[in-house]
């Protein structure tokens, strides 16, 4: 595909997100936004014994509903079946008369109240007919049929139709299908009902719907799970709409599970409690003939009769607790042993991330009433689009198009993925990111290495390469350089590593290295090996020979050599280097890690990632020093990437710090305390203690009940802001603990200081570390002064800016040049309201075509 057909390509499927919505006919619709949806799914009309069609069963008055669905700018479709409605299918597709009539049934329906097709939810209970034999070749023959026959009826019209289906593929006698490819052309699109995983018929606690499953622990699907099923038996994702639940299930669990608030499978007893009360007692007629609770909970129950004060902040005496596998929540009340699996707006922005992340078509909501305002729908629409904040539209392009960020002029974002977390991290938006950095392989002796990652390693670089980021594994870190000295000095050993390097990257099609030595000429960890005179000039010899060997295997800068540096230069003779211009001219981006400035091996409190220094007080180092040092030395600021930390460290206070809240160096003990829920006591093996390291994650500061919200702490916690480190702290007058960290005021300094001296971007110590989003978009907030024009240059090659565009619109889908003379590559896009900034793609410009745009060659 040329660069114009591609740019055409992603910027229509950048528009083509599909949010459908399930709209039960027994509920009041009348104060559903139905505009916040592409497609309404009127639910259920019945198929009866003999083919025809119960639409009353749907409820409303289906012409009417369609006319204000419509009006809303969605399509309205009549949703077929359903748990309560699929006993025919079965025998009726099984029929030839009874499968025609039942297509001549849909086209009446659809023609009669004016509606735009068809979704098909035929879902196995106890009282349903199955026939493993036929069922699934009987549902691909109405699908032919139906296709034919509103082609008949509706010539001209593109009616859709859409399936709705379980967790794996349409059963078959020998188990799941393994070819429904010829579905696919047939259909739309298929929504994936990925909840109800776990629930009251099961013996334990659990999710509703999760995203990854807990191995050996209650259902073994999940989302991810039903997505890899159904695309290995080749139906294409683009075709594949996720299912996100706007409601939870409760249960009564058999013990305190606040006892062990890691462990969301407890087990439960078999009565189901009462829900949010808005179905109440029901009977399931076709295995229970018993009145029960269903223990639903809608999330606007959950926000609306006391159990979250926030989205995602939980009211007395209910608990909040985060499940890192299934990436969901979860409440406990402790006086009635009640527990709740649901999702909110962090889950789900993590199932509609992981949606975009994989090219789906988008996701399927059920329902529309569920929500609380607009806070689960705004969660899918921030994550599903494709937007960055400004002023990065290039981003955008970049991760859509796969055009190179760097070819677009915009700044780099790295992030640090700790391998050791052994987990593929669904939740983060990797789309924010330029580079991922895999961290850490570690060498050995001889000049190999080995990285613990391996076996997730190609699934990630399959992600990332498809969202435009490059990935790259990092070898060394903190405890991982113990021979860095001895390989660099040697060259039969430089060149094991430099061979093992071209190696790796070749079989796992990395996009480069990046080396985190800690630190050449210094002592580091205190098994390392080092040489105070010749470290640095042996280490810029080795990433000379390293340029060379990529350059030769792989092409001339095709390949990125990166570092992580501390916050001065290379030691030489036990001072740091005046001089490292050289290394610049073979390595791509230095990553500075100006963080970690001070902490528990301090005989006072003080920033861990200071902006300015307190002179006297604490290390005298900074981010700004950081900065200077550097670039004093030779260093271009344009190779340079601001480190910026998303967590804190804990120490604990002699005295009440509250009593002097303006000075933030305190004497502390020198026992560190734990730090968040992830926290826990570590073994040195170099220094031969344990210890904890007191680390509070960013997510766990909002989550464990010290931040309500990104900049106020929640009693008894007090945030101080310091103005000569520009970064917060908190202090806890109970336990005297304190918190130095980083939150998205502190952020914006960085980034705008960072910004004004010309750096190349950002890097993020890690990924996994943020909420919601709330870090990475501070970070990528990047701000230089007036915000530049969109770009007016066709080169490929020249450096480009874009606005800031944050305008409100009104027609959405509509696009607009930059330019309209036709000779910028920018254009904006009307998407929820907001001029979204896009580019095309290289080399093209932006032509206005009416209400939509062309990207096109220039005019020679």
């Amino acid at each position: 595909m040329n660069v114009l057909a591609a740019a055409m390509a992603c910027a229509s499927l950048a528009r083509a997100s599909i949010i459908a919505g399930y709209a039960p006919g027994w509920k009041d619709l009348a104060g559903a936004n139905l505009a916040q949806f592409t497609h309404i799914n009127l639910a259920y009309a019945e198929p009866l014994a003999n083919g025809s069609l119960a639409l009353a069963t749907a409820g409303h008055n289906l012409g009417e509903m369609a006319a204000r669905i419509h009006r809303a700018g969605s399509r309205a479709l009549l949703a077929l079946g359903g748990w309560s409605g699929s006993a025919h299918f079965s025998t009726v597709l099984k029929d030839g008369t009874d499968r025609a009539r039942l297509v001549a049934s849909i086209a009446d329906g659809l023609r009669d109240n004016s509606l735009d097709g068809v979704t098909i939810d035929w879902i196995a209970n106890d009282c349903n007919a199955v026939d493993v034999h036929s069922d699934a070749a009987n549902l691909l023959a109405l699908l032919r049929e139906l296709r034919s026959a509103l082609g008949a009826a509706f010539p001209g019209v593109q009616k859709t139709v859409a399936l709705g289906v379980g967790m794996a593929p349409f059963a078959g006698p020998d188990g799941p299908l393994r070819d429904v490819s010829e579905y696919a052309g047939l259909v739309d699109y298929i929504n994936i009902l990925a909840y109800d995983v776990n629930g009251p018929w099961a013996n334990t606690t659990g999710p509703n719907a999760p995203l990854s499953y807990q191995a050996g622990s209650g259902s073994q699907t999940s989302l991810i799970a039903a997505v890899d099923a159904w695309t290995a038996a080749k139906f294409p994702a683009r075709q594949i709409t996720a299912g996100i639940p706007f409601y939870g299930r409760a249960a009564t669990a058999l013990q305190d599970m606040s006892a062990e608030p890691w462990n969301m499978y407890q087990p439960r007893e078999d009565a189901i409690p009462n829900g949010d009360g808005t179905d109440g007692l029901w009977v399931d007629g076709c295995t229970d003939k018993t009145p029960h609770y269903s223990g639903i909970w809608s999330f606007n129950g959950l926000r609306t009769q006391g159990l979250l004060q926030e989205p995602e902040a939980a009211q007395a005496p209910w608990t909040r607790h985060w499940d890192s596998v299934s990436l969901t929540p979860w409440l406990f009340n402790p006086q009635t042993k009640q527990f709740i699996s649901y999702d909110d707006p962090s889950s789900i922005a993590a199932k509609a991330s992981y949606v975009a992340e994989h090219g789906l078509a988008g996701v399927s909501v059920y329902d529309i009433t569920m929500d609380h305002g607009s806070e689960l729908m705004d969660a899918i629409r921030k994550s599903l689009t494709p937007d960055a904040p400004a002023p990065w539209p290039a981003a955008t392009a970049a991760r859509i198009c796969g055009i190179a960020p760097a070819a677009l002029g915009e700044p780099v974002v790295i992030g640090y993925y700790p391998s050791w977390k052994k987990q593929y991290m669904g939740n983060v938006d990797f789309s924010k990111y330029t580079h991922v950095n895999m961290a850490f392989a570690i060498p050995t002796a001889s000049g190999t290495f080995s990285f613990d990652g391996d076996w997730f390693l190609p699934q990630v670089v399959k992600d990332m390469h498809a969202n435009g980021t490059k990935v790259l594994v990092s070898v060394g870190g903190w405890t991982g350089s113990n021979f860095f000295s001895n390989i660099v000095k040697s060259s039969g050993t430089r060149k094991t590593m430099i061979d093992s390097m071209v190696a790796y990257v070749k079989t796992n099609d990395l996009d480069g290295i990046d080396i985190d030595w800690e630190y050449p000429g210094r002592l580091g960890d205190t098994c390392n090996v080092f040489d105070t005179k010749n470290d640095t000039p042996n280490f810029l010899t080795f990433l000379k020979e390293l340029r060379s060997a990529f350059d030769s295997s792989f092409g001339a800068g095709k390949k990125l050599i990166t570092l992580a540096v501390r916050v001065q230069p290379f030691d030489v003779d036990g001072k740091p280097s005046t001089s490292v211009g050289d290394f610049a001219k073979v390595v791509d981006y230095a990553n500075l890690m100006q963080y970690d400035i001070n902490g528990g091996w301090n005989n006072v409190t003080g920033p861990n990632a200071p902006f300015n220094f307190q002179k006297g007080q604490g290390m005298q180092v900074s981010f700004v020093s950081a900065i200077d040092d550097w670039t004093k030395a030779g260093w271009p600021a344009s190779k340079l990437t601001a480190g910026l930390a998303f967590y804190g460290r804990s120490t604990i206070a002699q005295e009440d710090m509250t009593k002097d809240a303006k000075n933030q160096y305190q004497a502390q003990s020198q026992t560190v305390p734990l730090g968040d829920q992830e926290d826990a006591p570590w073994f040195d093996a170099c220094a031969g203690t344990t210890a904890n390291s007191g680390t509070w994650q960013w997510k766990n500061l909002r989550t464990q009940g010290v931040l309500t919200a990104p900049t106020k702490a929640a009693s008894p916690w007090v945030r101080t802001w310091d103005d000569t480190s520009k970064t917060p702290w908190l202090f806890n007058p109970q336990t005297k603990q304190f918190i130095s960290y980083d939150d998205t005021e502190s952020l914006k300094v960085k980034v705008d200081y960072a910004a004004s001296k010309g750096l190349a971007g950002v890097m993020i110590w890690s990924v996994n570390m943020d909420y919601n989003g709330e870090l990475i978009n501070a970070a990528r907030a990047w701000t230089s002064g007036n915000p530049p024009e969109p770009p007016t240059t066709t080169s490929s090659t020249a450096k480009t800016s874009t606005t800031r565009s944050r305008e409100p619109c009104s027609d959405e889908g509509m696009e607009r040049c930059a330019d309209p003379s036709g000779k910028s590559a920018g254009y904006a896009l009307c998407l929820y309201g907001t001029w979204i900034p896009q580019m095309c793609g290289d080399g093209t410009v932006c032509k206005q075509n009416g209400s939509l745009i062309d990207c096109d060659w220039p005019l020679s």
